[in-house]
């Protein structure tokens, strides 16, 4: 009985993976912020990373706003940027804590 449950979750898995596959593949680049400063492009369909400047802070995570805007919070201090697509400069815009 065990096996036979665990057998249909993992076609369930393997299923629901399938059907997840097109949603994230769509996205063929990404903004990098890397734990060094560094702060590019990566293009998942060459599988190329392209630096384009360094960041003012250690990034945690990066996200757009409906203007497209990109924003980034630097965890550490809770100081919340707009960042630079160019450069990956950023401008501290607030700050809090969670």
């Amino acid at each position: 009985m065990m096996r036979k449950v665990l057998s249909v979750l993992r076609i369930a898995l393997l299923v629901t993976l399938v059907f997840m596959l097109p949603a994230t593949a769509r996205a063929d680049s990404a903004y990098i912020a890397t734990a060094s400063g560094s702060f590019g492009i990566l293009d998942f369909g060459s599988h190329t990373y392209t630096a384009m400047g360094t960041t003012s802070a250690v990034y945690s995570g990066l996200a757009f706003d409906a203007s497209n805007n990109l924003y980034t919070v630097e965890g550490s201090s809770g100081r919340f940027f707009t960042v630079n697509p160019g450069t990956g400069s950023g401008i501290v815009v607030g700050s809090g804590t969670c």
